[in-house]
C-alpha cells in the first residue's frame, strides 16, 4: 500500500511539472515567407538609432524630402561654425605663354676716365675737362682738388656733363698759398639708342 502511493505521487509530480514546463515553454513561430508587398510601420516606431548607416539610401525617399536633403539647411546661430563644404573640382591647367624676345642691354662698357692737371701757386683758378673715348657718353662725374698745404681751400664753381654729353668738365677757385692739383673724372658707357 505505501509502495502504491509512493509510485502514484511520483506520477503526479511528473504531470504537473510536464505541465508547468508546457506553460511556460516559448512558442515557436513560423518562418516568415519573403513579401514584395511594402511593410507599413506605425508613425514613431523607427528612430535614428535604429537605421544603420547606408542601409537608407536617397530613392527610399519620397521626393519631397529628396528635394530637401539635397538643399543646404538654413544658416547656424550666431557664434556657430558650420560644416564645410565638399571641395571642388581642381581647374585644367592654362596653356604656357610664349616667350618673349631678348632685350637689348641698356648700358654696356662701363668705365671711369680720369684727368689730373698740376695748378702753379699763382694761379687761384682753374678748370679743366676729360673726354669720353670712342662712342661712349658720360653718365656722372665729378672735381677732386687737392693740395699738400692744409690751408688751402677749394671752392668748386662748376661742375657738369659737357654740352653734347661726350665728357665731364669742372671750374675750381683756390683760397691759400702753394701749388694745387685739380682732378676731373668722368663715367662713361655705350647706351643702347631709343627705338
Amino acid at each position: 500500500m505505501v509502495r502504491f502511493a509512493a509510485a502514484v505521487g511520483v506520477l503526479a509530480v511528473l504531470v504537473v511539472a510536464s505541465l508547468v514546463w508546457a506553460a511556460e515553454r516559448p512558442r515557436q513561430r513560423a518562418p516568415e515567407r519573403p513579401t514584395t508587398e511594402p511593410t507599413r510601420l506605425a508613425k514613431g516606431s523607427v528612430t535614428t538609432r535604429a537605421i544603420r548607416n547606408n542601409t537608407i539610401q536617397l530613392r527610399d525617399l519620397r521626393r519631397p524630402l529628396r528635394r530637401l536633403v539635397r538643399e543646404p539647411g538654413p544658416p547656424g546661430r550666431d557664434g556657430e561654425d558650420g560644416q564645410d563644404g565638399l571641395d571642388g573640382d581642381d581647374g585644367e591647367e592654362g596653356l604656357d605663354g610664349e616667350d618673349g624676345e631678348d632685350g637689348e642691354d641698356g648700358v654696356s662698357g662701363y668705365e671711369v676716365v680720369r684727368k689730373t692737371t698740376e695748378v702753379p701757386a699763382d694761379q687761384a683758378s682753374a678748370s679743366d675737362e676729360v673726354d669720353c673715348p670712342g662712342d661712349k657718353v658720360v653718365v656722372g662725374g665729378g672735381a677732386l682738388p687737392s693740395s699738400d698745404n692744409q690751408v688751402a681751400r677749394f671752392n668748386v664753381a662748376f661742375t657738369g656733363p659737357q654740352d653734347d654729353n661726350s665728357g665731364w668738365q669742372a671750374s675750381v677757385t683756390r683760397a691759400g698759398p702753394g701749388p694745387w692739383t685739380l682732378r676731373v673724372q668722368a663715367i662713361c658707357t655705350y647706351l643702347t639708342p631709343e627705338r
